[in-house]
């Protein structure tokens, strides 16, 4: 977390917060491509300790599981599932889906439409 995130992460004392912190940028990472966007450039532009300290967090992660089979609280659940509901409100390209998906709609009605006539 110090080498993404700052020096902050490097004198906490709080385990769990830092853990809290580093569940909740994964998932957003993988859920928001804004997040996954930085994190590529994070490791494009790092050197071979952050690309290695990188891929030892990717796999600490993929270690974790997912939400609904590691054991996981409902309390837990119900923050992992805030946590990507969030994550995946403020990302980009899911209202650029929906901009394209009302555009592609209203040319699919017009042309039916059109056709009729």
């Amino acid at each position: 977390m110090t080498r993404n995130k700052g020096d902050k992460y490097r004198t906490t004392r709080d385990d769990k917060k830092l853990a809290d912190d580093f569940v909740d940028h994964m998932r957003k990472f993988n859920t928001n491509t804004l997040s996954t966007a930085g994190e590529v450039q994070f490791v494009r532009k790092g050197s071979d300790a952050d690309r290695a300290a990188a891929a030892d967090a990717y796999r600490l992660y993929d270690r974790l599981g997912n939400l609904f089979n590691r054991g996981e609280t409902l309390s837990g659940k119900i923050d992992g599932i805030k946590d990507y509901i969030f994550a995946a409100a403020v990302d980009p390209s899911n209202y650029l889906g929906l901009l394209s998906g009302g555009v592609g709609k209203a040319t699919t009605l017009g042309v039916t439409t059109a056709s009729k006539n």
